[in-house]
């Protein structure tokens, strides 16, 4: 049994509750608990794709890396995805996330 496993035995054998209500509850929040733990790992590895994508274009900042790998919300990561597949700059997928304002010219 792992550490979580643990702690969540612990809490639900403190509650007030049938024995069968105990193990319904545990096996429930464990679903929940791995769920997340697979969302996260999901995340983070498109996060590390889209890096990689953007390094064969040019190097990435490292604030740019951090931001990439702070998201976790998957569909933001799935768009992320298509515009570093398509990208020809650093620039450009910079722009096109929105860290650049795009209406700024030089004159």
């Amino acid at each position: 049994m792992t550490k979580v496993q643990q702690t969540m035995n612990r809490f639900i054998r403190r509650l007030k509750i049938r024995r069968k209500y105990k193990d319904a509850l545990f096996r429930r929040c464990f679903e929940i608990y791995e769920r997340g733990l697979k969302a996260e790992g999901k995340a983070e590895g498109q996060a590390e794709y889209i890096i990689e994508l953007l390094e064969d274009v040019g190097e990435v900042p490292e604030a740019l890396k951090n931001l990439i790998m702070r998201q976790t919300n998957l569909e933001t990561l799935s768009k992320w995805h298509k515009l570093a597949a398509g990208t020809q700059s650093i620039e450009h997928f910079e722009k096109a996330i929105g860290l650049v304002n795009s209406d700024f010219t030089e004159n």
